[in-house]
């Protein structure tokens, strides 16, 4: 077996692994929903997919847990095999062919802090039981394994997940906000994110007449927020979030 070297300058990125976290109703899921032709895997208690009710060009699967995920993962790769079949014959017919059994351009997981919370309550038989070191480390393993599951297929993948807020009282005794961070257990709160190729932050502010909708691309304040490819680093923020605008910079 010989070692493939490859040149970073001639790699093209046709698609991308993004994280979006904020508080409720920031606009992730509708950020998320701008991609490509979405297929948005949604924990059953979630229920962010009736943001995006009346849209005949979403599709989503509500999660029961772990085996849910299971089963709509190798669903997509049995679909992947199937479609690749009709896409290498190359002629117009096949490619459709192909297009109908492979439909989806993105997969969103909505979002990773309820999907966490469903993991917990199959470990603890419904919280009959408590956690432990062993089952925090099954948690992380399942969720590095959704995101490799996720990264070998052609498609953009989209976490997301609620923010979580950590304040600390001055010597006036006010609240100052010290951290923010990604609501979700574990030490893949930081590795999850962190191998992906964006990490957006999203912020929602009252306004007049309508509220501001906010996505950063940049850190703010003390949220982390960031992304990898260089042709997104001129982007400090968008308002709103809308994946046309990023995707002109790579000639998606």
């Amino acid at each position: 077996m010989s070692l493939l070297i490859q040149n970073a300058g001639t790699t093209v990125l046709n698609y991308a692994h993004w994280f979006f976290y904020g508080r409720s109703r920031a606009g992730k899921t509708t950020a998320a929903g701008t991609f490509p032709r979405p297929l948005f895997l949604v924990p059953k208690q979630e229920g962010s997919h009736a943001t995006l009710l009346g849209r005949a060009d979403v599709d989503f699967i509500l999660l029961e847990g772990t085996m849910t995920m299971a089963e709509a993962l190798n669903d997509l790769d049995n679909r992947l095999l199937r479609a690749n079949a009709f896409w290498k014959r190359g002629d117009e017919e096949s490619l459709v062919r192909g297009d109908e059994i492979f439909p989806w351009g993105t997969v969103v997981v909505e979002s990773i802090t309820h999907y966490c919370d469903l993991i917990q309550e199959e470990l603890t038989d419904g919280d009959k039981t408590m956690m432990s070191q062993w089952k925090w480390g099954k948690i992380s393993t399942h969720l590095r394994h959704v995101q490799t599951r996720l990264r070998n297929l052609p498609v953009h993948a989209i976490f997301t997940s609620l923010d979580e807020e950590i304040y600390e009282r001055d010597d006036d005794g006010k609240n100052i906000l010290k951290s923010g961070r990604p609501m979700f257990p574990g030490k893949m709160t930081f590795k999850l994110p962190s191998a992906c190729d964006c990490i957006v932050y999203f912020e929602r502010k009252s306004g007049k007449p309508n509220d501001i909708f906010t996505a950063h691309l940049q850190p703010h304040g003390v949220f982390l927020a960031g992304c990898r490819p260089p042709q997104l680093k001129s982007i400090k923020s968008l308002r709103p979030f809308q994946f046309s605008e990023v995707a002109t910079h790579f000639g998606w």
